[in-house]
């Protein structure tokens, strides 16, 4: 394990002036690309997706997937990944403004629930 997470080192610290280049231009696609890009291998090869004293629980996977396929049926897709490690982290997604609404976030420790409290644009469909 060590060395995979040695080799996501190495390709990270390759890949971060990538992606802050392309933020400076204004080039989302590299930017979302690079992001994930920087998600994969993080998720691959720093195996950081999943709490090593529980690795039966997997709902960072799930959302990681869920996120994944609905930010990819969007015309300009967006991008996510796992962010922050050793325990699960938390994820970070990129959203298309078009497709976003404001959403009020409650939260227990079994569940999250996000209920649409304003906005014009609805979700194109139900994920799960």
């Amino acid at each position: 394990r060590a060395l995979l997470r040695a080799l996501h080192f190495v390709k990270e610290d390759a890949r971060i002036p990538e992606i802050a280049q392309a933020m400076k231009k204004g080039d989302l696609p590299a930017f979302l690309a690079g992001i994930r890009a920087s998600g994969e291998s993080s998720f691959k090869y720093l195996q950081n997706v999943f709490s090593s004293v529980c690795p039966k629980e997997q709902g960072e996977t799930l959302a990681l997937y869920v996120a994944e396929k609905a930010l990819n049926s969007y015309p300009v897709p967006g991008a996510c990944r796992v962010h922050g490690g050793g325990f699960a982290g938390t994820m970070q997604a990129f959203v298309p403004t078009a497709t976003t609404w404001e959403c009020k976030m409650t939260s227990s420790t079994e569940n999250s629930v996000a209920t649409r409290i304003s906005g014009t644009s609805k979700p194109q469909r139900t994920l799960i």
